[in-house]
């Protein structure tokens, strides 16, 4: 239930560990320390914010806008016994007030749209405090021209996973970012980790067909 690649850090890790292995690597890279606040944006299921409490003591708020999304997460929190650490909230991130130590958007900014990517950065710099950190996680094209590949990536992806999203060239995101007051320190490319995860996912797919249908 985790809609993102996942980081295979040896190589030779199941789906499940590498995709616990990213969660970590994220809250890792962005220092994440007990009684930090953090906001996930798009906080999908849970998972991010359940580890960032249970592994690395962080007081955690995650927004999402599906319904589906906010009930099982919120009722994740609660098996866990986070509900004291944890909120989960059916909000819009444009309509979170005050700031936050570190900020996470996992698998969010290829629903934003290219022309929105200033509002974007610019409320996750509104959003951290002086000294804080965020991470952005996503899918960005490879044509820095924008030229054979479309910005929603194709039209299967257009219908069936990001309809009306956009991919941007990384040197779009980076200046949008700095345009918006957040400074860049640190870029990683996951694509082949990605490649390795879609890959996983087909098997697994098509072993469950019949049931699928």
């Amino acid at each position: 239930m985790v809609y993102s690649c996942a980081y295979f850090e040896n190589g030779d890790e199941d789906i499940d560990t590498a995709q616990l292995k990213k969660i970590d690597h994220i809250l890792t890279k962005i220092q994440v320390q007990p009684g930090h606040t953090l906001l996930d944006i798009g906080c999908g299921w849970g998972a991010l914010v359940i580890r960032a409490a249970q592994k690395f003591g962080g007081k955690c708020v995650g927004v999402t806008l599906s319904e589906n999304q906010f009930e099982l997460a919120t009722e994740r929190v609660k098996t866990a016994g986070l509900k004291d650490k944890i909120e989960i909230r059916l909000q819009d991130y444009r309509d979170i007030p005050g700031q936050f130590d570190r900020i996470t958007s996992v698998g969010m900014c290829e629903r934003v749209g290219c022309k929105n990517l200033p509002a974007y950065f610019g409320k996750i710099h509104e959003l951290l405090v002086d000294d804080g950190i965020a991470m952005n996680h996503g899918i960005t094209s490879s044509d820095a021209d924008s030229g054979e590949t479309s910005f929603g990536g194709g039209e299967f992806i257009d219908k069936y996973v990001f309809p009306d999203g956009e991919l941007p060239h990384i040197r779009v995101a980076l200046e949008s970012m700095q345009r918006d007051g957040l400074e860049a320190i640190d870029v990683e490319s996951l694509r082949r980790h990605y490649a390795h995860t879609l890959s996983i996912w087909a098997e697994r797919f098509e072993a469950n067909a019949e049931q699928a249908k």
